[in-house]
């Protein structure tokens, strides 16, 4: 069998010295990838940790509705405080509003036709000097409400904590960075290291096939 090499010569010992480097190259890999998820993890678990804090101590408060005098225990009461839609307790309601707050720095909340609280997944906010903001494009789940809502329909919160933002930025960065690893580990370990030409009856011969399987 005649092996011509195109780019990549491997001879005797020098056989070997690439095969030890692959490997070295793996391990190096492998541990670069470890070390930057395991990295996410901390950060994503230590976030997530506050969310679930903040959102179980804000469902457990009682939010008031005062009528002039007296305080009712209206429709808005029970949306706020027991179910804001068919398909949210007030717990899983407030834990989402804190985690849309603590990563997009703002939240809006838009009631439905039929009273529920519905929280927004996307919107588009229309600033004005003299006239009522508005919020168009509002997307919840996978449907987009076809009208605008006015400012005084809706409930928009929004924080900011510059000393959690560098938190939040850097999680992000070490998912680009996890993501960069992973794509460039998958590349070296897929790249051609050599061109191998090959008779086309020795490749139909058992003993052919087995010199190549061991080549390989």
């Amino acid at each position: 069998m005649k092996l011509i090499f195109k780019g990549v010569i491997i001879i005797g010992w020098l056989d070997n010295v690439f095969n030890r480097n692959k490997e070295l190259d793996y391990i190096y890999d492998e541990d670069i990838v470890s070390e930057t998820s395991n990295r996410v993890h901390m950060k994503r678990l230590a976030v997530e940790t506050c969310v679930s804090f903040l959102g179980r101590t804000i469902s457990q408060s009682e939010f008031r509705v005062k009528n002039s005098k007296e305080f009712l225990k209206d429709e808005l009461y029970y949306r706020l405080n027991i179910r804001p839609n068919k398909n949210m307790t007030a717990s899983t309601f407030w834990e989402k509003i804190i985690r849309k707050l603590i990563y997009d720095n703002e939240s809006l909340v838009i009631q439905s036709d039929d009273g529920d609280l519905l929280i927004a997944d996307y919107f588009q906010h229309n600033e004005f000097v003299v006239f009522e903001d508005t919020f168009t494009h509002v997307i919840v789940k996978d449907y987009e409400f076809k009208r605008s809502f006015k400012q005084s329909e809706v409930i928009h919160l929004k924080y900011r904590n510059d000393k959690l933002s560098p938190l939040i930025d850097g999680l992000f960065t070490d998912y680009g960075d996890l993501f960069g690893r992973i794509l460039s580990s998958q590349k070296r370990k897929s790249q051609i290291r050599g061109v191998v030409d090959i008779e086309a009856q020795m490749a139909k011969t058992e003993e052919g096939r087995g010199k190549l399987q061991k080549f390989v």
